[in-house]
């Protein structure tokens, strides 16, 4: 870059990676509180479930248009952000499709891979779970006595190849492309390179600091999205001090259960009265809203809060459904 003044700063760069990874999240945080206490269809239930595929479409639409005319995304604009292409050798609309991938491209695949390696393991877990059922209550069997033969037979089931790279290889490429991206960011920092990621590298484009000023519908749509974020702070720690202030907050009004989740995988595993998480006679047993499945109160507590605890996703320990009504959705069975 020409002029060294008008290189951003790590913290601008980081800020608009941040802001455009809070938006969609923003988006969606909206969409569950609209689907779970006001209004739901199926026609928002089909966008809630595929958000991200949605999210990263209109993301791609939007930002498209906004390189196209003004060289900036539309959260780069905010920052006084805009990218300088090098389109002596590709030219500028194929390097716009590029930049895309390097802002949206790259974390919408991790993404998917990340929910993929969620269901592959849920998958194997399932596998696992009607093996040993079957081992044990059924032939009367012992399960150390036989983990050579359950080998045998996931292979028959699962392609164990692509278990072993998405188990195996996939974290550690996942990882190394993390210290990558770290050095590259570190080398920017320290003025040893004008470009923020390793795609910028490679195909030379650069990030430079515009004198224009911030159209003010872009600086309220940031501070909506900004408040948005503080209520979904605010309504988890709300809640999560009023579980711990009441043991029987769960105990009050019992609304009537959805009706359980149809899987055929499921007609196997569950039993009348056994929570499938023990397998042992449901203790205070438990309705989970979202799937009509029932479990032990201390069982599907202890797995929703570890959960929490490791900021995953709550999601069903036998359909990997997510729970949309998380821990409200926990409901106390009268006799």
């Amino acid at each position: 870059m020409s002029d060294k003044s008008v290189k951003p700063h790590l913290i601008d760069l980081y800020n608009v990676e941040t802001t455009n990874k809070l938006i969609p999240q923003s988006f969606q945080y909206v969409l569950k509180t609209l689907l779970t206490k006001y209004y739901s269809n199926k026609y928002l239930m089909n966008i809630y479930n595929n958000f991200d595929d949605y999210s990263f479409i209109l993301n791609f639409i939007i930002n498209y248009i906004c390189l196209l005319k003004t060289d900036s995304t539309f959260i780069g604009n905010n920052f006084n952000l805009s990218y300088e292409f090098n389109d002596k050798y590709i030219n500028r609309k194929d390097l716009i499709l590029v930049t895309l991938f390097d802002n949206f491209g790259i974390d919408y695949i991790t993404t998917k891979l990340e929910r993929h390696r969620d269901n592959l393991l849920q998958k194997f877990k399932l596998i696992k779970k009607n093996y040993k059922k079957n081992l044990i209550e059924e032939q009367g069997k012992f399960w150390e006595d036989n983990i050579d033969d359950f080998k045998d037979h996931v292979k028959k089931k699962i392609n164990l190849n692509h278990y072993i790279f998405m188990f195996k290889y996939y974290p550690k490429i996942k990882r190394t492309l993390k210290i990558i991206s770290m050095c590259l960011k570190l080398i920017y920092h320290k003025g040893y390179s004008d470009h923020y990621s390793f795609i910028q590298y490679i195909f030379g484009i650069k990030q430079k600091k515009m004198s224009l000023f911030n159209s003010m519908t872009s600086k309220i749509f940031l501070y909506l999205v900004s408040i948005v974020k503080i209520v979904e702070y605010y309504n988890r720690e709300n809640f999560l001090a009023t579980i711990l202030s009441s043991d029987d907050i769960l105990m009050d009004e019992l609304p009537l259960p959805e009706p359980v989740y149809n899987e055929k995988e499921l007609v196997n595993v569950v039993k009348k009265g056994v929570c499938p998480i023990c397998n042992l006679t449901a203790v205070n047993p438990t309705c989970c809203k979202d799937t009509g499945l029932v479990f032990c109160y201390n069982c599907i507590y202890d797995h929703l809060d570890n959960q929490r605890n490791n900021n995953m996703q709550l999601r069903c320990p036998l359909t990997n459904t997510e729970l949309l009504h998380g821990f409200d959705g926990l409901i106390k069975i009268k006799a």
